[in-house]
């Protein structure tokens, strides 16, 4: 079948209608997850503010609702693949975990929870340049991510460079006194690069 001039114009227009219909998809998803982070912000800096208390009580529901924030993006679809990663990640299969991730930092690139979960996958399988990379991208975007400092900490501690190990770990205490990982790897590595546990 041969198609007309019509057929090619109308062919031509639906394109457009398409193009239009996307660009206006990825305006309204830039825009929801802007205002989503936004929102999201403030109430973090109120969260972390009572994190930072080492008297605090109640100190593992704060750091749950942080997590919660994290993992919203302000996207449905972009909460999607967050969820279908992780779900992957906990079954073991990490190949199906990074490319869930993947798709997630391609598209939300902004989203510093989609790097943190890859940096956490390929951690997982032993790839930890790409996991420091991606652990960058994360503390670059959330400079108070206590999840990806534990895990620059373990990486860096596991390459012997127990001094910058130190280091993160002083630091995240700062920011989350809670963590006894944390309190237990600086009196490990204090020992190591001090000779004491002082």
């Amino acid at each position: 079948m041969v198609a007309t001039f019509c057929d090619i114009v109308k062919l031509g227009e639906c394109l457009e209608r398409v193009r239009f219909i996307l660009a206006l998809a990825f305006v309204m998803f830039a825009f929801e997850t802007a205002v989503a982070q936004s929102d999201n912000k403030d109430r973090l800096d109120f969260l972390f503010e009572r994190l930072s208390d080492p008297d605090l009580e109640n100190w593992e529901e704060v750091e749950m609702e942080v997590w919660r924030l994290w993992s919203n993006s302000g996207s449905r679809s972009m909460d999607l693949l967050l969820e279908l990663g992780t779900r992957a990640m906990a079954n073991g299969d990490l190949r199906t975990a990074v490319e869930r991730f993947t798709v997630l930092v391609e598209n939300a690139p902004g989203f510093p929870e989609g790097w943190n979960k890859r940096a956490t996958a390929y951690f997982l399988m032993q790839r930890y340049s790409l996991s420091l990379a991606d652990i960058e991208k994360t503390l670059t975007l959330e400079p108070r991510h206590f999840g990806a400092m534990s895990g620059l900490g373990m990486i860096l501690e596991r390459f012997d460079r127990n001094e910058e190990a130190l280091g993160v770990y002083e630091h995240l205490v700062t920011i989350h006194p809670h963590r006894q990982d944390a309190h237990d790897a600086i009196r490990r590595l204090r020992t190591r690069v001090l000779g004491t546990e002082i």
